[in-house]
C-alpha cells in the first residue's frame, strides 16, 4: 500500500512538472569586447515556480551575463556568471538571457541549458534540459529607396 501511495504521489508531482521552450537566437556584437547571444526561454505549462535558475554550457560558451556592475573604468558592464537566477515564473511567462561567447567562436553555436525549477506552493524541484542555437543575424533584405517624381506627359 505504501508503494502504491508513493507511486501516486510521484505521478502527481510529475504531472505538475513545468515545460519550457527556447527560441533560436542571434549573436550580437553590440559590446565589441565580448560577442553575446540572446535567448528567450518560455514556460508553456506546469505549476507556478518560486525560482528558476539557469546554467549554460557548450563549445565557445564563456558564461551568462549577470547583473550590471559599475567601476571607474566603464559606465556600466556586466558580471559574467555561471548560474543565473531568473526568479519566479508561471505558464505563459518568458525570460531573456544573454550568453557570453568566446571571441573566436564559430556559428552556429549549440547552447545546452539546464533549468533548476522550484515549485511555489510545495517546494518540489525539477531539472529541465533545453538545447538552443545561436547563429549570425541574417543580412537585412534591401528595401526599395524613395522613387523620384515622375512627370506625366512631355519631356521636360
Amino acid at each position: 500500500m505504501r508503494m502504491q501511495l508513493a507511486g501516486e504521489e510521484a505521478d502527481r508531482i510529475e504531472s505538475r512538472r513545468p515545460q519550457f521552450t527556447v527560441e533560436p537566437g542571434y549573436v550580437s556584437w553590440e559590446d565589441v569586447n565580448f560577442p553575446r547571444g540572446e535567448l528567450s526561454i518560455s514556460q508553456v505549462s506546469g505549476v507556478a515556480l518560486s525560482n528558476v535558475a539557469v546554467t549554460a554550457s557548450g563549445e565557445h560558451v564563456s558564461g551568462l551575463r549577470g547583473e550590471p556592475i559599475y567601476d571607474e573604468y566603464s559606465a556600466s558592464d556586466y558580471a559574467r556568471v555561471s548560474r543565473l537566477e531568473l526568479g519566479s515564473m508561471s505558464a505563459g511567462a518568458d525570460a531573456s538571457i544573454h550568453i557570453d561567447l568566446e571571441y573566436q567562436h564559430v556559428t552556429p553555436v549549440r547552447i545546452e541549458l539546464e533549468l533548476e525549477c522550484v515549485a511555489r506552493e510545495d517546494g518540489y524541484t525539477w531539472t529541465e534540459y533545453l538545447v538552443a542555437k545561436l547563429d549570425d543575424r541574417p543580412e537585412p533584405t534591401p528595401t526599395l529607396g524613395p522613387r523620384g517624381r515622375r512627370r506625366l506627359g512631355g519631356n521636360g
